[in-house]
């Protein structure tokens, strides 16, 4: 599912990798998903984002201390996404590879 999710929005070529809740123990705003993503590519939290579209969202990468992009596609508010840590708030997953670019 998230692989055609990728495929759609034109991001395939920037995801190595990708979790869902199947592979971690702690749900969001649990950091240990995107905890594992580092260490698995041996990434520091200044030079990482987390994309998501929910308060739960936010407060894991923050947690993680990654940089948070909010995305208004899904069930959070510019507002809630902001307050909750998100750094940077999109309308669309699909103005990600246009800012990834720049």
């Amino acid at each position: 599912m998230m692989e055609k999710s990728f495929e759609i929005f034109g991001l395939k070529d920037y995801i190595d990798e990708a979790l869902s809740i199947d592979n971690v123990k702690r749900a969001k705003p649990s950091p240990e998903g995107i905890n594992k993503i580092l260490r698995s590519f041996g990434l520091k939290p200044s030079y990482t984002f987390f994309v998501g579209d929910s308060v739960t969202d936010m407060k894991a990468a923050r947690n993680a201390k990654v940089l948070g992009i909010g995305v208004l596609s899904g069930i959070g508010t510019k507002k809630d996404l902001t307050n909750a840590g998100a750094e940077l708030v999109i309308r669309s997953v699909s103005s990600l590879p246009r800012i990834l670019k720049n």
